[in-house]
């Protein structure tokens, strides 16, 4: 009998290294109160979520393991 508990899915977001420019901008938005964070809608598509000092809006459309990185 087994425990009862499913296995989770292995979650690959891919590797993506920013560039000086998009390191640049994300240093920006933390001191401006800017979040922006990747969130799963399942272990292959990611929405784009951005808190604006509090107020959030999340994308309409998903993206990929790399696509959500360059977003």
């Amino acid at each position: 009998m087994g425990s009862g508990f499913k296995k989770k899915e292995v979650v690959d977001m891919g590797n993506y290294a920013a560039s000086d420019k998009e390191h640049t901008a994300y240093l920006w938005c933390i001191k401006n109160g800017i979040k922006i964070s990747p969130t799963a809608k399942n272990s292959k598509e990611w929405y784009l979520t951005i808190d604006v000092n509090g107020k959030v809006a999340v994308s309409p459309i998903t993206y990929g393991k790399i696509e959500i990185w360059k977003q």
